[in-house]
């Protein structure tokens, strides 16, 4: 008989289980998680820091009554796998205060999620030193926060930017360290990281770049860190350097991992090993744009490689298709978008690219309260398809959908050029930014 086991609660584990059990109802379906909780968002994790999410659990996205009682999966929360035993199809587990005991699999479904970057160094298990992956994380640094201090943050992603509006929601001073040259380096150039930097600043937040952490201080909890040799002082450290892929279950049993440490799958979700499959941020993924294997760590992409992974364990036959990265946040009021690869990604993959950015408005020129607008587009020099976009201002997030859906249908300058947009005074300027910024490169290349 048929058994699939889920290893990992997060998104993709859970809707994998969820999937597997809704195309195959009377399969026995094991979802087992090292968490005391069933799946929760932790994309709104920064937001139960500020208070904007009142409780914990409004983060819930399934509970465990629903999970167990309506969906009659097998959840076992608190519960570690210890090693996945591929030749004997099972694996050995341990339950909170229990032994070790073995659960057998026909088929296993990998969803182990990611960890946080920790460095090594001098004070990182003080108390007040944080990561900010789990919930449990986030809880912690709420009520450090009710102290009002000082707060430093490592990092420079977008987990640290949200962090650092959270905690100065909360009255806590903060200063970011990070060790790229500008802020959000990761998914954004330039251009757009200075707006970001300003913003930040505007809101009294210290930015200090191109700087590493060297050491904590502290003697039972941390009171300050040296940076570049700088004494700063502080009640909070938080870590948000990041994470990588959480493939050591896979690694130790055999199953290959890629050139950024996450497990390689196929289209179907499917791992190197026959019956295993992997799904979320613990995998490698093909992107399209840079011929490579590699980790796109969303929620959005989690979801549908859980649902794939999830149904093909039960005889689908279901495909991922062409996959292209796309987030958003809003940091101070300013929402950002960023979709596909950056300009600097370009450049490390040796693809021959050119950029442009401009700055416009939301609305027509003569309408009152426009707002500024900055789109910043990316294409490949041999084709003029559009390989990455980058916006900041009012309805980011709307044209950063658009361009993801571009960059997967291919569309070049001249598509986007000749776009025709949605136009009222009150609600869209007679171009938006994105088709603007299109015309702009297209004049600029008969120029040339």
């Amino acid at each position: 008989m048929e058994k699939i086991v889920v290893v990992g609660g997060g998104i993709a584990g859970t809707i994998a289980a969820m999937t597997a059990k809704k195309e195959s109802s009377k399969t026995p379906v094991s979802l087992i998680t090292e968490e005391r909780y069933a799946a929760y968002s932790r994309c709104g994790l920064p937001y139960l820091i500020s208070g904007e999410v009142k409780r914990w659990e409004h983060l819930l996205i399934y509970n465990e009554e629903t999970l167990r009682n309506q969906t009659m999966i097998d959840l076992k929360l608190s519960t570690y796998v210890k090693k996945i035993d591929t030749s004997n199809r099972r694996i050995i587990i341990s339950e909170l205060n229990e032994y070790s005991k073995t659960l057998e699999y026909t088929k296993l479904i990998i969803a182990t999620g990611a960890t946080a970057i920790k460095p090594s160094i001098v004070g990182i298990n003080l108390k007040n030193v944080f990561e900010i992956r789990n919930l449990n994380d986030s809880l912690k640094i709420k009520e450090a926060a009710q102290s009002k201090g000082k707060a430093i943050i490592v990092g420079g992603g977008l987990v640290c930017l949200e962090t650092a509006e959270a905690l100065r929601r909360t009255g806590v001073k903060v200063t970011i360290v990070s060790q790229e040259k500008e802020i959000l380096s990761m998914v954004f150039d330039e251009e757009i990281g200075k707006l970001v930097r300003r913003r930040l600043e505007e809101h009294k937040v210290e930015v200090i770049e191109a700087s590493k952490l060297e050491y904590i201080y502290g003697t039972r909890k941390v009171e300050a860190v040296k940076v570049n040799g700088r004494i700063l002082p502080c009640s909070i450290l938080v870590m948000a350097l990041g994470v990588k892929p959480n493939s050591s279950l896979a690694l130790e049993a055999g199953i290959p991992t890629g050139k950024y440490g996450g497990i390689i799958v196929n289209d179907k979700m499917e791992t190197k090993i026959q019956d295993i499959y992997a799904a979320g941020d613990c995998t490698e993924i093909y992107n399209f744009i840079t011929n490579e294997y590699m980790p796109i760590q969303l929620a959005t992409i989690a979801h549908r490689e859980g649902e794939i992974a999830g149904g093909n364990s039960v005889g689908g036959n279901k495909g991922i298709g062409k996959v292209v990265s796309n987030s958003c946040t809003k940091i101070f009021g300013l929402e950002l978008a960023t979709v596909g690869i950056t300009l600097k990604e370009a450049d490390r993959m040796g693809i021959k690219a050119y950029d442009i950015f401009i700055k416009s408005s939301n609305k027509i020129d003569y309408f009152p309260r426009k707002k500024s607008v900055w789109t910043y587009l990316i294409f490949d020099s041999k084709t003029n398809r559009l390989i990455g976009a980058q916006l900041a201002g009012e309805r980011a997030s709307t044209w950063g959908n658009f361009a993801a859906l571009a960059i997967l249908q291919g569309l070049n300058v001249d598509d986007l050029a000749n776009f025709s947009n949605s136009y009222s005074p009150s609600v869209e300027n007679f171009w938006a930014g994105l088709v603007v910024a299109a015309k702009k490169v297209r004049e600029l290349k008969t120029i040339i």
